[in-house]
């Protein structure tokens, strides 16, 4: 199957990560477009706990561990929204099937009702995910305040906060969606 097909691929050293946070990993090394699907990367999620995957069209892209800061940010707001009524609908490091061959995996995300069941369930319908929300990283600026944003909102995520830090500072930005874009609220 193709969840086969990738982790031969990782064996024989065709799938890294290079020096960026995220790197594009599954190019056929002939120059043939890839074709994984959320599927397979599903199942190789859960036969490689160790490691984070998302899928950009059809490429994937094996995430490192966020640094610290990064870390501390994301436990702070995952706190925050659970007190304020999210408790039961936030969660961390959970995947958004934003079509059959891209799902990104947000630092967080708020969905609108507690979810059912779910066990082994990685890629949620983005009509479920009431928000997302991105802490920017150093390595992936142009992902985090781009890419992400665009395809959150090609998905029809309602809501969007991006999370900048400079200088020891962190502030959140929020977005709603209007007419397929977010603005700031």
């Amino acid at each position: 199957n193709r969840g086969e097909h990738l982790r031969a691929h990782i064996g024989k050293g065709r799938v890294g990560v290079g020096d960026e946070r995220e790197a594009c990993v599954a190019a056929h090394p002939f120059g043939v477009e890839a074709v994984a699907h959320t599927e397979d990367v599903a199942e190789l999620a859960a036969s490689s706990p160790d490691f984070r995957f998302e899928l950009q069209e059809g490429n994937l892209l094996i995430m490192p561990p966020a640094d610290v800061e990064h870390n501390g940010i994301v436990a702070r707001l995952l706190v925050w929204l659970s007190v304020n009524g999210f408790a039961r609908r936030v969660f961390a490091d959970t995947g958004i099937a934003a079509g059959p061959r891209t799902g990104r995996v947000p630092d967080l995300v708020v969905l609108y009702e507690e979810p059912s069941g779910g066990a082994g369930q990685i890629w949620l319908e983005p009509g479920r995910v009431l928000l997302a929300v991105e802490v920017v990283s150093g390595s992936s600026t142009g992902v985090d305040r781009d890419l992400k944003p665009r395809e959150y909102a090609k998905a029809g995520i309602v809501n969007f906060w991006r999370v900048e830090r400079e200088d020891g500072r962190v502030t959140v930005e929020m977005f709603n969606l209007v007419d397929g874009k977010y603005q700031a609220c």
